[in-house]
């Protein structure tokens, strides 16, 4: 009798297959993935493997809530399992990595935003100092003048 139970109940599951890729459609193995049923209830955490993929068993059709995170990069996704078999790529905001830190989209804007906010005190700088000084020799010049 168990082996029958166990053998309609294997009839009865899908497999949801979650690709872990960054933003340039590359692997990412080792990346922690976390199945939620839509409550935030977890119902099982993996690792993706070499080849960038956790593989799940879930015991019905329906909404799903997938968390992958990699090195401190999460991306959360709702998908939807309606065949015994579900392929999702999960796609990460990662553009590359340095020093093994990931690098995100939002990161290289700060750092643009920031290295332009440097530019513009920067050149507020020179301009008002090099504007001290041509109001030091206008000054002068009157006192010379003057004298």
């Amino acid at each position: 009798m168990i082996a029958n139970s166990i053998k309609i109940s294997s009839l009865f599951s899908f497999s949801l297959k979650v690709n872990t890729f960054d933003t340039y459609n590359n692997l990412l193995p080792g990346s922690t993935v976390t199945l939620l049923w839509q409550n935030w209830t977890k119902i099982q955490t993996t690792t993706s493997n070499e080849e960038g993929y956790a593989l799940f068993q879930v015991s019905s059709k329906g909404e799903y809530r997938v968390n992958v995170e990699h090195k401190g990069i999460v991306g959360g996704f709702n998908i939807v399992v309606e065949t015994p078999f579900t392929n999702f790529n999960a796609n990460l905001d990662i553009i590359g990595f340095f020093l093994g830190i990931p690098i995100t989209v939002v990161m290289v804007k700060i750092v643009i935003m920031l290295m332009a906010a440097l530019a513009i005190i920067y050149l507020f700088k020179i301009l008002s100092s090099s504007g001290n000084r041509s109001f030091r020799k206008i000054e002068k010049e009157k006192v010379s003048l003057h004298a």
